[in-house]
């Protein structure tokens, strides 16, 4: 069997399509989509973002698979690179000079990772899930693939209450518990056809 790592990737590609879609790709790798959260456009230009959460039946690992850049809005935070702390990955004046270890986030990224995390549907039908899988992978691709690296990264770091950066992890952050196999997501929608 592909790893876990290597399948992911590949439905993260695919993760535009609708549920039906992914859940016969995820099936057919021993996957099931266990939840889905996205953000509606706003008056902004920001546009949705998805992000599934994905669970291997054997292991219980699960993966968080962000959406891409497909949109003009997506595009246009892509070109938003003004740097911008996230997580606590600065600290005060450090924005005139950086210190050594510190690095600063993409703003468009940032704000989008924002988004999702801090969304009603991310918080009620994601993040409580994640304690019941034994790891958790984040990955995407394009605009996805930089969401799921600072979330990694702040899950990595996990600034403490009172520390730089507790502010975005309070939204990110989960507490371990015994893994459990999830349920399959049922919104009534059959898996079709993984082509």
């Amino acid at each position: 069997m592909k790893s876990l790592a290597v399948v992911v990737k590949q439905i993260s590609y695919r993760s535009y399509d609708q549920l039906g879609v992914i859940k016969a790709c995820a099936r057919q790798s021993g996957l099931r989509v266990v939840g889905k959260a996205d953000t509606q456009l706003d008056p902004f230009g920001y546009d949705p973002q998805l992000v599934w959460l994905l669970q291997e039946t054997n292991s219980l690992a699960c993966s968080l698979t962000f959406t891409g850049s497909n949109s003009d809005g997506d595009w246009l935070q892509n070109f938003r690179f003004y740097p911008s702390a996230f997580c606590g990955f600065l600290d005060e004046g450090d924005e005139h000079h950086l210190q050594a270890g510190h690095v600063f986030a993409h703003r468009g990224f940032r704000d989008q990772v924002r988004r999702i995390v801090q969304s009603s549907e991310y918080q009620a039908n994601l993040r409580p899930l994640l304690s019941s899988c034994t790891t958790v992978m984040p990955v995407g691709h394009s605009l996805g693939g930089a969401m799921a690296e600072l979330f990694a990264a702040c899950v990595s770091r996990a600034p403490q209450r009172g520390q730089a950066g507790y502010a975005d992890y309070a939204y990110i952050g989960w507490k371990y518990a015994r893994p459990q196999l999830l349920p399959e997501l049922d919104t009534g929608t059959p898996a079709s056809a993984c082509v």
